[in-house]
């Protein structure tokens, strides 16, 4: 889905990889508001470790990555952090 998203997108794409391990992902969904709506055995048949796109054209980023960390980079890298706004693929 997200490589023909990739491909058919007219406009400047960005794409990030959370790579967090399953365990990681199991406690952290305990946490979520959402807990209830899929089970952990669910997301262990779902999981798909480093399940990258083909071209490796996705930023990783580590579970160790803090938040305000996280969010600036992905600002940065996606040319939002200068106040760009993205509509419709063309740059405002």
């Amino acid at each position: 889905m997200l490589a023909a998203l990739r491909r058919d997108h007219p406009g400047p794409a960005s794409f990030f990889y959370l790579d967090i391990p399953l365990a990681e992902t199991l406690r952290r969904h305990t946490t979520r508001p959402q807990r209830s709506q899929f089970s952990g055995e669910q997301m262990r048949q779902w999981y798909r470790e480093r399940d990258l796109l083909p071209e490796g054209d996705e930023t990783i980023i580590g579970q160790d990555s803090p938040l305000e960390t996280t969010v600036q980079q992905i600002l940065r890298e996606s040319g939002l952090a200068a106040g760009e706004q993205i509509v419709s693929g063309q740059s405002r």
